[in-house]
């Protein structure tokens, strides 16, 4: 039997299953403790073959002390069209330069949750691994082995070297991270991928489960679907009260934000908006919501209709209200954000306006978040976050906002394409993980994503909802149990850990500065930064040092 070609691939990288071997040799990580360490390689046979991992644990070489190595072979879904996708949501066409392969194609994306894996003749198999150096572990020089196994032998391996260096990344989150569940709360893809009654205690296992693999991904923002009760499908039930008074059920709201915050999702809680967009109509409507009968049973269901109708006010002056008074109750309203409607722009502003200027009055303790492609909120608005090349366009109005005392983060969705970084399938991984390099070197304090879980039919065979750029409504794929990784969402979490080393060496005396020039030294603008991983690692090592030298 002819053994399959082994190799260490940069885990920037992403292996196609045409891609050719190189040559064998150890494969070298490194990094700090409490953090997530990624790694790569690739195996390829000229025979087809069932193949899975062994790993042997990576041991200190003069203490013994170990650090287990976990494993997933790396998936392939589909891409029918390049960004920017069939519909076009922005101007910019994207450079083939920075499209990694040209669609139709097949792209590596998710980890998968399978042990074993036919390896056909000839293609090229990729196989992540995922190391999490725990705090107490020392630093130095660890050694272990990856082995690939047949049915009955060992067909080859790689020696796995890591070394440690003696700085600790924070358990605190500096930098404000929110990917939303489909539906923005999520709920109906839980449902309906992994086929739980909502509200029962398997339904609550599941969520759970996502809680933790978004704090494990150093997100520190619970998104939570706050259409008040609109449905009786949402976390906020309203029941008729005596007359024209209603009365609002939190109990499945608290369990959801406990749920997080016992995971460790616990900094902010994000409320969803107030209001849905009638884009064609460039107006705001209050969703369809219902009233329940003291017994559970529906009293009426009030149809979805313009935000500032008597009705909707009458509504909103019971529901924001209570709101704030719950928050208030269990110590939270200082956490708690809340969006008032999704992405007003110049055409449709001035009645969002008017929407926020009612939740400010029923509810003046509420901070108000929203995506925003305007500047025309000033007054109105406590955390802008535009969309990033809005916020490329405007910089200089938005260092003003901040001096101003407003908070400013930024957000990518379907746009922007072409040089800006985004996480799109068909970008490569730098441009995913150098995001956070610019919530740095601009200061801003959070980012934003609407795409955690807004699953198609059949996420692993389209990934291009309603004719988006592909990869952009999700980042996580439905497992058994819970949500699979992918690997943009694994270098996701490498940014926002090289966020965390820029801020613990701006900590330092005079670190500020050094930080902001290594910062420098990698992006000299939002379309203009280095796409070299080993340029980028070189950086974070340069940083790595910088706090060392400073300790």
């Amino acid at each position: 039997m002819v053994k399959p070609e082994i190799w260490p691939v940069d885990a920037h990288i992403k292996v196609f299953k045409d891609t050719e071997p190189e040559n064998p040799r150890d494969l070298m990580l490194e990094g700090v403790k409490n953090e997530y360490i990624p790694g790569q390689f690739a195996i390829r046979s000229e025979e087809p073959i069932e193949i899975t991992i062994e790993t042997e644990t990576l041991t200190h070489l003069d203490t013994g002390f170990q650090i287990p190595i976990q494993w997933n072979f790396v998936g392939f879904v589909p891409i029918r069209t390049n960004t920017p996708g069939q519909r076009r949501c922005d101007d910019r066409d994207t450079p083939l330069e920075d499209l990694i392969r040209k669609a139709p194609c097949e792209i590596p994306d998710p980890l998968l949750e399978v042990s074993t894996i036919p390896l056909k003749a000839d293609v090229t198999q990729p196989v992540w691994l995922t190391i999490f150096v725990p705090k107490d572990a020392p630093a130095g020089a660890y050694k272990g082995r990856v082995e690939v196994k047949g049915e009955t032998e060992s067909l080859g391996g790689l020696d796995v070297r890591l070394e440690v260096y003696p700085v600790t990344l924070p358990d605190e989150r500096h930098l404000k991270i929110t990917n939303w569940f489909g539906d923005h709360s999520g709920l109906d893809d839980i449902d309906r991928f992994h086929k739980v009654v909502m509200w029962s205690e398997d339904f609550w296992r599941i969520i759970r489960a996502y809680a933790r693999n978004m704090a494990e991904h150093r997100q520190n923002v619970i998104p939570t679907d706050l259409k008040g009760g609109f449905s009786d499908r949402r976390l906020i039930r309203v029941f008729q009260g005596e007359g024209d008074k209603l009365r609002f059920d939190f109990e499945r709201f608290d369990r959801w934000v406990e749920t997080f915050m016992s995971e460790g999702v616990k900094d902010y809680i994000e409320g969803a908006h107030i209001a849905l967009h009638a884009w064609q109509e460039a107006d705001w409507h209050l969703p369809e919501y219902t009233i329940l009968n003291s017994d559970g049973t529906i009293a009426r269901i009030v149809p979805e209709q313009d935000a500032l109708s008597p009705e909707s006010q009458a509504f909103l002056s019971q529901y924001l209200p209570a709101l704030q008074k719950h928050l208030e109750e269990k110590g939270w309203v200082d956490i708690y954000l809340q969006h008032v409607g999704d992405e007003p722009t110049p055409r449709d502003v001035e009645k969002w306006k008017k929407l926020s200027e009612l939740v400010r009055k029923l509810a003046p303790k509420l901070k108000i978040i929203d995506a925003i492609q305007t500047t025309e909120a000033v007054g109105y608005i406590d955390i802008w976050v535009p969309i990033l090349h809005v916020f490329d366009q405007n910089m200089s109005f938005f260092e003003e906002r901040k001096k101003a005392g407003d908070e400013v983060w930024f957000y990518t969705c379907c746009a922007p394409t072409g040089k800006y970084p985004n996480r799109f399938l068909d970008f490569s991984l730098v441009k995913v993980r150098i995001i956070h390099w610019m919530n740095f070197k601009y200061e801003t304090a959070g980012f934003l994503h609407w795409g955690y879980n807004a699953w198609t039919k059949n996420p692993f065979r389209d990934t291009e909802p309603g004719g988006l750029p592909p990869g952009d409504a999700f980042i996580v794929y439905p497992g058994r149990n819970g949500p699979l990784n992918s690997i943009r969402w694994e270098m996701v979490r490498e940014g926002i850990e090289d966020y965390e080393l820029l801020w613990l060496l701006s900590q330092k005396h005079e670190g500020k500065e050094e930080a902001m020039n290594i910062c420098n030294s990698l992006i000299r603008g939002i379309t203009d930064y280095e796409k070299d991983p080993k340029k980028l690692e070189d950086a974070r090592r340069r940083i790595i040092k910088a706090i060392i030298e400073k300790s």
